[in-house]
């Protein structure tokens, strides 16, 4: 992963809290990897992006952001990272979404019960 993020010149910010989620730990990695690549995918060159995480009631929500450059393409991706998360997101319980607020960021996330 790391490879993949040095080649497109991102950096990446991890905050994420001390949490338990049920789902099958080799699945979730890849559904956080894919994550990531989803927005490596649409982000340019140089840019710092987010993993965050947050434990809002019965969910955790792992969410990957590029901050500074929103991107319409990505409210059309269906690539196989996309589809690799939601499958996780569905197995588990769970959910995945892509935004493109106005604010020119964009986010992916999966949510899973904790």
């Amino acid at each position: 992963m790391s490879t993949a993020l040095a080649a497109r010149g991102l950096t990446l910010d991890v905050s994420v809290p001390d949490s338990s989620v049920v789902a099958d730990r080799r699945w979730l990695r890849e559904a956080v990897a894919n994550l990531i690549l989803v927005v490596c995918k649409y982000s340019t060159s140089r840019t710092r992006i987010r993993l965050s995480a947050t434990v809002a009631g019965d969910l955790l929500t792992i969410t990957v952001c590029d901050p500074a450059n929103g991107s319409h393409s990505l409210r059309s991706a269906t690539g196989l990272e996309l589809a690799v998360v939601r499958a996780v997101a569905e197995a588990s319980g769970g959910s995945a979404e892509v935004e493109t607020p106005d604010d020119g960021s964009y986010r992916v996330s999966l949510s899973l019960p904790v």
